[in-house]
């Protein structure tokens, strides 16, 4: 029910070929033993065709209506969930699939964000999602290259004709947004249903008169018209100042993430309209709820076509807000680690092992997998730009050196290459330095911790960088606080060793910390008492004779 609920959405943007999906029921035999269930739909006659799948299956078959539509829900419900798995006859569809970012409802072929990631991977926007303003995902040059040679033989056909313009996609609801997408296409569909049937009410009532009107009559039975007028073209925020047929510029489309106090009381505003309306439908009315829709624009699924790096530099450090996008790209750039995307003919050869190596012991072959790694890491930057908290680790951990568990053969040398060029006046450490303080602003305690020893000892920090305890203290303080069970995994220092760097830095004094030997003394026997707690006595005795010296 809730996929035909998209179909009606993406029917009311007048595509130049209307879709339905056949409402199925579950039918309960109480009169059985066990009493069993049957699932119940309707028998489609002609030539069942399957477009799409939930794993990333594009049918030969070149049809635009059917990949549109799975593009459109995915912007429509601003990214939290996509329609696929689209099969049936004609434009008449059956037994969908619906992916969501938690992938725990809508039965097992859920796979969320992953499933998007696979979708995306083998889309390409045709006409149809031009005229929707549905926006390009973004993939790197040699993906783009294989969609391009996969799709050459579509480029015979002739491009679909329009007969009038396609109304843009905005979303529903904003990707930060925490409403529920599929709640507000149900309240969307019962206010149209209702302003549907006011209308028709109110026609009958006319003809049953046989009252004739001229057009500048202003009468209830009138004025519903204009409205139904209206609801058929709900997005076209204005036609003033453009002759019949002249190309309309699509609406401006904003990028990146939205706001929640923003955002929120267009989307209240909008349902409470929506569902107070009665049969008295005025044309002010009409208009204003329909451009308070209009003005909430789409979430694009890209990102790199319309953001300025200075933008994305700032919007990775927004804290509290996950990119759902991000996750989708993060989940394209394992996909890719793992051999998903690598052509089946090649299957065997993704673990060859060379002639001259057959003699050789086996545990010395390679087991890793010849994919694409250009493509790979640039799916990881475009998560690392969105925020996901686990690429900008993994990128900063790229720019040191150090070992990563995401794309383990990928090296800094990618880090140094941009749009096919290396990077001028790029220092490594610096660039590093900036993912571990954002990470550490996100709350991974590893990245506190290195941060805070940086700025302890002015190393890793790039050209000119100097120590500053003070900076230093606020982080070890939030790596301290941020749990007592030291037995987290991944954890590199004790707490107490971590209670004692701040207690050391106080009582020297120094690189802009005012030396404090009260502070230092209370510190040390902290420390002394948490190593006893965790069984280290030597060490707790040792912190007991610094804690003396302050003292003195």
């Amino acid at each position: 029910m809730d996929a035909k609920l998209w179909a009606e959405e993406f029917n009311r943007y007048d595509p130049p070929k209307k879709i339905d999906i056949v409402q199925m029921c579950v039918l309960e035999m109480i009169d059985m033993p066990s009493e069993p269930l049957f699932h119940l739909e309707h028998y489609i006659e002609g030539d069942y065709i399957k477009y799409n799948s939930n794993s990333g299956f594009v049918s030969d078959i070149a049809r635009k209506t059917p990949q549109a539509f799975s593009h459109f829900t995915f912007e429509r419900s601003g990214h939290q969930m996509i329609v696929v798995d689209i099969q049936g006859v004609g434009d008449l569809y059956t037994d969908p699939q619906v992916h969501t970012v938690l992938g725990t409802d809508y039965g097992d072929g859920n796979l969320g964000t992953r499933g998007m990631a696979l979708f995306f991977h083998s889309h390409k926007c045709n006409d149809i999602c031009h005229s929707l303003c549905l926006t390009e995902f973004d993939l790197s040059r040699a993906e783009y290259r294989a969609l391009i040679r996969g799709t050459s033989v579509t480029k015979a056909n002739q491009s679909t004709v329009f007969t009038r313009t396609v109304s843009a996609c905005s979303a529903l609801v904003p990707e930060l947004n925490q409403e529920d997408a599929m709640e507000c296409l149900r309240l969307r569909t019962l206010s149209f249903r209702s302003r549907a049937s006011s209308v028709d009410d109110l026609k009958l009532g006319l003809d049953l008169k046989g009252e004739v009107h001229d057009a500048d009559c202003i009468c209830e039975a009138c004025l519903a018209e204009v409205a139904s007028d209206l609801a058929s073209d709900p997005f076209d925020e204005s036609t003033e100042g453009y002759e019949v047929g002249e190309e309309r510029p699509c609406p401006v489309i904003k990028v990146g993430f939205y706001n929640q106090s923003s955002e929120r009381p267009l989307r209240s505003e909008s349902c409470s309209s929506s569902l107070g309306s009665s049969s008295r439908i005025t044309r002010d009315t009409e208009k204003e709820e329909y451009w308070v829709d209009a003005r909430r624009k789409s979430v694009p699924a890209g990102v790199l076509s319309a953001m300025e790096v200075e933008q994305l530099t700032e919007s990775s450090k927004l804290t509290q807000n996950v990119s759902i996008l991000g996750q989708i790209h993060l989940d394209m750039a394992r996909y890719h680690e793992i051999g998903r995307f690598l052509p089946e003919k090649t299957d065997e050869e993704k673990h060859a092992i060379p002639l001259s190596n057959l003699d050789t012991d086996i545990s010395s072959w390679d087991d890793s997998v010849d994919y694409d790694k250009e493509s790979a890491y640039f799916h990881l930057d475009i998560a690392r730009r969105c925020g996901v908290l686990e690429a900008v680790v993994t990128v900063a951990q790229m720019a040191y050196r150090l070992p990563h568990d995401l794309l383990k053969d990928v090296g800094d040398d990618r880090i140094l290459v941009e749009n096919g060029e290396e990077r001028e006046d790029f220092n490594r450490e610096e660039f590093g330095f900036e993912l571990m303080e954002t990470a550490a602003e996100m709350g991974d305690r590893n990245a506190m911790l290195f941060v805070a020893q940086s700025f302890e000892t002015g190393r890793r920090m790039g050209p000119n960088a100097q120590p500053s305890y003070p900076d230093a203290i606020r982080w070890y303080e939030k790596v301290v606080g941020f749990t007592d069970d030291d037995s987290v995994e991944g954890v590199l220092l004790p707490r107490y060793e971590i209670l004692a760097k701040m207690a050391q830095m106080y009582q020297e004094g120094g690189c802009g910390l005012v030396q404090n030997f009260e502070l230092a003394y209370n510190l040390y026997t902290e420390a002394a008492e948490v190593a006893i707690e965790a069984m280290k006595g030597k060490i707790a005795n040792k912190y007991y004779e610094q804690a003396e010296m302050c003292s003195r």
